[in-house]
């Protein structure tokens, strides 16, 4: 079993603490993430894909997209653990040439995985809480532009993060500005799935028309966050409090 310290960033107390303020690991699934989540696998064509967010000892799946009933595992067999610890998007084209020596695979041998591409979720401080990934069964090559929309999708959620604790700090009802901002993600979700072919892998095209999509999209979010004002943390608190009955650890 590997050492769960050696999958710490160097700032893992701080990485922590950032995911904590964010009220979001071990809550239940919720529509808009399942959504990204299988957006995701069907823009690159793989059987999995997951929304993950990493606490001190576990791995927290707030979305999947086939892989049904998945909830959380152990840090030490996740290789978004692995995400986590480089901040860095991780690609694995091959798990078993070679494995990947930092974590337990046997959750991934169980699977019969053989292809990982993790991309971090980075809060402003530059924290990777989690990570968005993609999975499949067969090894294959993912490319540098690929990467980068794996990159800009990692993004979205994590612009979706944020406004879902601006929502919660508005427990009687959201602002206008955000009911907006959720209502254009939706549409995004929408647009991106659009652009997909009906059968088969998508083309650089493809990609280069739905990376526009998403980089209108963060420019919109960007500009929601600004209007609406990111909440104080304390006062944050004390407004989901009656939300959280503990934290996972």
């Amino acid at each position: 079993m590997p050492d769960l310290t050696t999958l710490f960033p160097a700032q893992e107390q701080q990485r922590q603490q950032a995911l904590q303020e964010l009220y979001i690991a071990g809550t239940p699934p919720e529509e808009l993430f399942d959504d990204l989540a299988a957006l995701s696998a069907l823009i690159f064509d793989t059987s999995i894909s997951l929304i993950s967010l990493v606490t001190r000892e576990a791995v927290w799946f707030k979305a999947q997209a086939g892989l049904p009933g998945a909830v959380w595992l152990p840090r030490q067999d996740s290789l978004c653990s692995v995400v986590v610890l480089r901040g860095a998007t991780t690609v694995f084209e091959n798990l078993e040439q070679p494995p990947c020596q930092l974590v337990n695979q046997a959750v991934a041998r169980e699977l019969q995985l053989r292809f990982y591409a993790g991309s971090p979720l980075l809060t402003r401080q530059g924290y990777a809480i989690g990570a968005l990934c993609v999975l499949d069964q067969q090894p294959r090559v993912f490319t540098t532009e690929e990467q980068l929309l794996l990159r800009q999708l990692a993004r979205l959620v994590m612009g979706t993060i944020e406004l879902r604790l601006v929502a919660l700090y508005h427990p009687t009802g959201p602002p206008p500005a955000l009911t907006s901002a959720f209502r254009y993600l939706g549409t995004t979700v929408d647009r991106i799935a659009g652009q997909l072919p009906v059968a088969g892998k998508a083309t650089s095209d493809n990609y280069r028309l739905i990376g526009r999509i998403l980089a209108d999209t963060e420019q919109v979010l960007a500009g929601a966050q600004q209007t609406l004002g990111a909440p104080a943390t304390a006062r944050t608190a004390l407004a989901v409090q009656h939300l959280l009955s503990a934290r996972p650890t």
